[in-house]
């Protein structure tokens, strides 16, 4: 991911995961968030959700 990732952006890109994880039926997925200049504790919660949802 390249940018700022707040709370809606998060959503957005959740959806788009799990959506292609359906699509592919793959057994896992990289998320690769290293570019991100900060993650706060709202956006960490979101990401610890989407990870659980995969």
């Amino acid at each position: 991911m390249i940018g700022t990732l707040d709370s809606s952006r998060t959503q957005v890109v959740m959806e788009s995961l799990l959506q292609r994880i359906v699509e592919t039926g793959s057994g896992f997925a990289v998320i690769n968030i290293n570019s991100l200049p900060s993650v706060d504790t709202l956006t960490a919660q979101h990401l610890f959700e989407m990870v659980a949802a995969a």
